[in-house]
């Protein structure tokens, strides 16, 4: 079981320094997703746009973005009328698809070819202030089990034979770092070893995992 602990109080990682500079860099690399270990998590000011990755000298690579699913029911007719989220590149080339509430899991995470590479099922009880669940393959087979508080430090998912698929951390980072991005944003390293799918499937659960935390904070504040 993974456990962590990290201040995730409300996400906030658009505290770009130097903002205008990493919007240049959008168009003005040509580095592929599959090629970097390292990324910088932030979370994107667009309304149809979610999350962003970018590599530590501040060149953005992927984010994650609404899909129509006029675009893909056809391949995945109960996605229909349903709300879908592609992992998007720069040149506009979609990697993968997310969605919610798929066959009694409450994640679902495909390929570029509508093919599941991997599934998140909560537990039944959630112990408070954490998100607890199962990585599950496509074969619905148990990867591993993960336990992640709302103010956690670092935590990782792994495979069935313990290999590190993603892990994410906030706190300490180069000074160069933190003067392009701000302080305290989300690091991910993906893990060596692992299978393009692989890659893709870590990075899913990690965005549900950070969208839940964020939901269900802000309903604590609210309530």
């Amino acid at each position: 079981m993974v456990i962590a602990s990290f201040v995730f109080g409300g996400i906030g990682f658009w505290q770009l320094r130097k903002g205008n500079l990493l919007e240049e860099n959008i168009a003005k690399n040509d580095l592929k997703f599959w090629d970097i270990d390292t990324y910088v998590l932030l979370e994107l000011p667009q309304n149809n746009k979610h999350y962003g990755l970018y590599t530590p000298d501040g060149a953005y690579i992927v984010g994650t973005t609404m899909v129509s699913t006029d675009i893909i029911s056809s391949k995945l007719p109960f996605l229909k009328n349903k709300q879908v989220i592609g992992l998007e590149a720069k040149d506009g080339e979609t990697l993968a698809y997310f969605h919610s509430e798929v066959e009694n899991y409450d994640w679902a995470i495909y390929d570029s070819n509508y093919n599941c590479v991997g599934m998140f099922k909560e537990n039944m009880i959630q112990g408070f202030g954490m998100v607890r669940g199962s990585l599950m393959n496509e074969k619905e087979i148990r990867l591993s089990e993960v336990e992640v508080g709302f103010d956690f430090f670092e935590t990782s998912f792994r495979t069935m034979d313990n290999r590190i698929l993603i892990n994410c951390k906030r706190g300490y980072m180069p000074l160069e770092w933190s003067e392009r991005f701000g302080l305290n944003v989300p690091i991910i390293k993906l893990g060596n070893n692992i299978s393009n799918a692989e890659k893709i499937f870590g990075l899913g659960v990690l965005f549900y995992i950070l969208e839940t935390i964020k939901v269900r904070k802000s309903r604590v504040f609210n309530d």
